[in-house]
């Protein structure tokens, strides 16, 4: 056990070396994240941490997970809704060009490159994933729209598990591919159980 341990780690800090390569210098400086709805009913604060920059001045953000991401010729989708919103943090936080009070030239150098945005770099015993960079309008709205799905599942129960969506999701792309239609789901009818539950939950 310890020797197949000390292999996953292994491989897992060997593909994070690699990334670390291209991506160098580490930046000691924070960046801030401060957003809030049009209505103000949704407030964001956050200090972001452990940004990379490489040699041509492009920006990365490394995240290392346990295990493997890639399942055969696929990935695990579901292994990267943290890193995806992360992502997106980052842009808004570099986007908005707002640092730590005690801000010097790393933070000044973040703020003149965040019109080109960042990476983030999911790094995995199997291999890394790459998130590229974005225009900073098209996170923007993608921010708002997940914030907007969290607080909407804050208030109902949520229709299925993550890890079954992306796998109901590649299944569609797969049958579209080769022509077929998309699939419906067939749901069996609740029992009398089941149904005091759900009308209990409304």
């Amino acid at each position: 056990a310890q020797a197949q341990l000390r292999q996953t780690l292994g491989r897992l800090m060997a593909n994070y070396t690699r990334v670390a390569q291209v991506w160098p210098h580490a930046l000691a400086q924070a960046s801030v994240l401060a957003w809030h709805s049009a209505d103000s009913r949704v407030q964001v604060h956050a200090s972001l941490q452990g940004l990379r920059r490489a040699p041509d001045g492009s920006l990365a953000h490394v995240q290392l997970i346990p295990g493997r991401l890639h399942k055969g010729k696929g990935i695990k989708y579901h292994l990267l809704v943290r890193p995806w919103i992360q992502h997106l943090a980052w842009h808004l936080a570099l986007g908005s060009a707002r640092t730590d009070a005690n801000a010097n030239a790393e933070a000044d150098a973040e703020a003149n490159a965040a019109h080109v945005g960042v990476s983030t770099l999911v790094v995995s015993e199997s291999g890394v994933w790459r998130l590229a960079p974005m225009a900073l309008p098209d996170a923007q709205a993608a921010w708002a729209q997940r914030l907007k799905a969290g607080e909407t599942g804050q208030c109902a129960p949520l229709p299925v598990a993550c890890g079954t969506a992306f796998a109901w999701l590649e299944t569609c792309d797969e049958l579209m591919q080769n022509g077929g239609s998309e699939p419906r789901a067939r749901l069996p009818a609740p029992d009398a159980s089941s149904r005091l539950a759900l009308q209990a939950a409304r």
